[in-house]
């Protein structure tokens, strides 16, 4: 005879049974409100940045060319005359060590610089004064005066013509002499 098999009966859920069930009719809105599609966030677009590669660029070797200077319009000759009225200047007030140094084919700063040297702070203002009020007098003002506080190195700015005027010991240490050694250097004695 044959075996016959029994196979045991299997339990209904009820999740199985809502699966089989027929779907509910739902309202129009209800359908449109599922189908919406969600909010999209913004985006900001991302900005490419492309660098284009050129050829190196060979850089010229060019000397700068001197800046004119403000307020030159005196003449050559002029400029000269006045370094050497403003050395005698100084030596009126016992200056020594008076030079004029020619530096203008080596500078834009100025055509002439004209060294003096004082004992002391107050022999230093005298040379000071006595160089602006000689050329006061002939109408020619000083474009800048620079260190008359102190009184170690004194500095008149005449446009075209740059007076130091020094204590020895500064002028020692700073040796202006030295540094423009390339220019034309003339010795002012009495």
């Amino acid at each position: 005879m044959a075996k016959t098999t029994s196979v045991p009966k299997r339990k209904v859920s009820s999740a199985g049974s809502k699966a089989l069930r027929r779907p509910k009719k739902v309202s129009l809105a209800r359908r449109k409100a599922a189908v919406r599609k969600p909010a999209v966030k913004k985006t900001v677009p991302v900005r490419k940045i492309v660098i284009k590669k050129t050829a190196p660029v060979q850089k010229k070797t060019v000397r700068p060319q001197p800046t004119p200077r403000r307020g030159s319009v005196q003449a050559p000759d002029q400029v000269k005359a006045l370094a050497h009225e403003i050395s005698q200047l100084a030596l009126s007030k016992k200056a020594f060590d008076v030079s004029v140094l020619e530096i203008k084919n080596l500078s834009s700063v100025a055509d002439y610089f004209v060294l003096a040297s004082g004992a002391t702070d107050i022999q230093v203002r005298a040379i000071c004064h006595a160089i602006e009020d000689g050329l006061r007098a002939k109408g020619v003002k000083p474009h800048h005066v620079e260190g008359m506080a102190g009184a170690t190195w004194v500095l008149l700015d005449y446009v075209d013509v740059v007076v130091h005027i020094m204590q020895p010991r500064a002028r020692d240490y700073y040796a202006l002499e030295e540094l423009w050694a390339d220019a034309p250097k003339e010795e002012v004695k009495d």
